[in-house]
């Protein structure tokens, strides 16, 4: 009698792969150096591009149309190279004769365009007065109403209806009275207008109107 015997055989252990170091013919290593230098060159133009400024003028004060641009109006700033050439260069001494042609704010940079020769001023200033306290807020840079009420014709010492002459127009200038602190007094406000409204406020104030100005709440040039 014949038996089957079975021979079992113990499976073989797998063989471990052998870790080959990379090669620089490997695509992925390519790609990753690729990378590193790529952010180590971004890295260098930022810091670069952000030390690249240049000196500009900046208003050292609220500065109106007329108003000289000298040593004593205005301040050094950095600014970046790509806008420097809008602004009026501190790397130069300041023009003789140069005036605001606009009004700036206080810290705003000087741009070329609102720069130049008094002699293409459009305004020019008028001297109001006014009697008692001046309107709060009421300061150089602030825009106001001119309302003028001409003397009546038909009644003596009488006053005809306020008018509206000239509409949200510039202060260039607030010169306070030196009464007691409370007590009023008479102040000159110097108005900037054009010629029209000038000749107008002129001819008022020459035929014995009362004058006086309102503030335009909001409109001033003053940050």
């Amino acid at each position: 009698m014949t038996s089957d015997v079975r021979t079992s055989r113990t499976p073989a252990a797998p063989v471990a792969p052998r870790l080959r170091p990379p090669s620089w013919r490997d695509p992925r290593l390519v790609v990753g150096v690729l990378v590193v230098l790529l952010g180590v060159v971004l890295g260098s133009l930022v810091v670069s591009a952000a030390d690249d400024t240049v000196p500009v003028y900046a208003a050292a004060r609220t500065l109106t149309p007329g108003d000289a641009v000298d040593a004593d109006a205005v301040r050094v700033v950095d600014v970046r190279l790509a806008a420097a050439d809008r602004y009026l260069s501190a790397a130069q001494p300041l023009p003789d004769g140069l005036v605001a042609l606009r009004s700036v704010g206080e810290g705003e940079l000087l741009a070329r365009s609102g720069l130049g020769d008094a002699s293409v001023l459009e305004v020019k200033p008028v001297g109001i007065g006014v009697d008692g306290v001046l309107p709060a807020g009421l300061d150089k840079g602030s825009r106001v109403d001119v309302w003028v009420s001409l003397p009546d014709p038909e009644r003596a010492g009488a006053f005809t209806e306020p008018e509206r002459l000239v509409e949200a127009a510039e202060v260039s200038e607030v010169s306070e009275s030196g009464g007691a602190l409370g007590s009023g007094g008479t102040s000159t406000v110097q108005v900037l207008m054009e010629d029209e409204p000038l000749r107008g406020t002129l001819a008022a104030l020459a035929n014995g109107a009362e004058v006086a100005l309102v503030l335009v709440p909001g409109a001033g040039s003053s940050p």
